[in-house]
Order: structure tokens, then C-alpha cells, then sequence
């Protein structure tokens, strides 16, 4: 089993970064990977999606299972797919400026030799939380009428 944390800080306001990474039936449009989404069953806050990525050659279809606390957390975890164990969570934390520090953590467990899943972890949530933030500026700025940068 392979574990990868990340942290950012989105000029975004909490609630918009939440909607971000809540808005699962847009992934295809900013998910590397992602060829769809489908938001299969709606029981109060827990949704059943039906998912489909590609690494590699083929695509894989998955099911998983979203808990939305919101505007504070998103915990997907698969229940019914090739992987041995597949979880993410995000936890969204408004900062004094009003702007918001989205962290990602990742597991992970493939079948096969686990020293191949940490690189391939590694890289797959660098381009997740790239492509989360360039939604999350992207959202705001149309929100607020223009540009919402943050340059570091």
C-alpha cells in the first residue's frame, strides 16, 4: 500500500474549492486520466459514481463510493474495482485571507510488485492537484470577473 499527501493553497474561496473536487460528473473536463463520470446513486450526502480512467492502454472501469461534508471534506473511496484498496481524501481548510488550503491525500494498492505504485502515485497526485488548482483559479475568476492568480 502506497500513501501520498499533498497540500495548496487555491486564492479560491473554501466553498469553491469544494465544489471543485465535488463536481465528479465534470472530471473528464480536468481529470488527467478521467473518460467519465457518472453519478450513479444520491443517498443524502454518499454517492455511488461509476468511473472510468485510463492508464496505460486500457481503461478501467470502476465504482466508488463519494461521503461530501460540506464545504470541509470529500472522501472517495473505491468499492468495487481492480484495485486492492483505493482512497482519497480531500479536507478543505479557509485560510484568514478567505482563501483556502485544499490537501489531498492518496492511497493506495495495486496488484503487483508495490515498489512501481509510489512513483506512479507520486505523479498521478501532482497532476490531479495541478489540475484541481488551475479549475479551482479558473471557477473563481469567472465567479469574481477576472484574473485570481496567486503568484509565490
Amino acid at each position: 500500500m502506497v500513501h501520498v499527501r499533498r497540500r495548496i493553497l487555491t486564492p479560491a474561496p473554501i466553498e469553491v474549492a469544494f465544489d471543485v473536487a465535488a463536481d465528479i460528473e465534470r472530471y473528464p473536463e480536468f481529470i488527467p486520466g478521467c473518460m467519465a463520470t457518472r453519478i450513479e446513486d444520491r443517498d443524502g450526502n454518499a454517492w455511488r459514481v461509476g468511473n472510468v480512467f485510463r492508464f496505460g492502454p486500457a481503461p478501467i472501469p470502476f465504482k466508488t463510493r463519494a461521503v461530501l461534508v460540506r464545504p470541509h471534506a470529500l472522501d472517495i473511496e473505491a468499492v468495487d474495482s481492480p484495485f486492492i484498496d483505493l482512497r482519497l481524501s480531500w479536507r478543505f481548510e479557509e485560510t484568514v485571507a478567505g482563501e483556502c488550503v485544499a490537501s489531498l491525500d492518496m492511497t493506495i494498492a495495486l496488484p503487483g510488485p508495490q515498489a512501481l505504485t509510489g512513483p506512479f502515485l507520486d505523479r498521478q497526485a501532482d497532476s490531479l492537484m495541478s489540475a484541481f488548482l488551475a479549475r479551482a483559479e479558473r471557477v473563481w475568476a469567472d465567479q469574481c470577473g477576472g484574473s485570481s492568480r496567486i503568484e509565490m
